[in-house]
């Protein structure tokens, strides 16, 4: 009988162990299976889980055909609901720019396999989320003087599980806090002011 190898997760690659026919000679046909349901288009002897396919079972049915012989279709077992695909990331993500008050630093995504991906971007100072710096590039203040900065990028891609991954810190922050003016004088209005 025929069945179904491989690890059944988004992202993955199913292939069809077929079995053997009685005759020689005779030929198969392919045709792959969403909860019995047949996915337009896929006719080959390996299949791609693709997002559509989270939360599923898949099957295959197999037709064998040979001339003067009824044709014969047989279907696998199917296989456990399809789970989540696991996104990877072979590259951490870095910050280019010098971490200085005022000066721009810039996140850059890393390497992370599937492509396609979206990513969110949180800054950390000290290891300390920085509240509201989500977004791809972070101008230091003076609240993060002396402190390191990190960026924690997010991947997601549907129907796949979610992944995080850290920057390595940058060195300390520099620079130095704005000076506030103060005017140690109070105004002076002069006693012949006209009025």
């Amino acid at each position: 009988a025929s069945s179904i190898a491989g690890v059944p997760k988004v992202g993955g690659t199913l292939i069809l162990n077929g079995g053997t026919w009685p005759l020689d000679g005779t030929t198969d046909a392919y045709q792959w299976l969403r909860d019995a349901v047949a996915i337009t288009g896929s006719t080959q002897s390996t299949y791609e889980l693709t997002p559509e396919d989270l939360g599923k079972t898949i099957s295959a049915r197999v037709t064998g055909a040979k001339g003067g012989f009824a044709t014969l279709a047989k279907t696998t077992a199917s296989t456990p609901a399809v789970g989540a695909g696991a996104l990877s990331n072979s590259e951490k993500p870095a910050i280019a720019g010098t971490p200085k008050v005022g000066s721009r630093l810039t996140a850059s995504d890393g390497v992370w396999a599937p492509g396609g991906a979206a990513f969110r971007y949180q800054w950390l100072a000290g290891g300390a989320v920085v509240s509201g710096a989500t977004t791809k590039t972070f101008a230091p203040t003076s609240a993060q003087l002396n402190k390191t900065m990190t960026v924690r990028v997010t991947a997601s891609k549907d129907g796949f599980a979610t992944l995080s991954a850290d920057s390595p810190a940058t060195s300390a922050v520099t620079g130095t806090a704005p000076k506030v003016l103060v005017n140690s004088k109070a105004p002076h209005i002069p006693t012949n002011a006209l009025v």
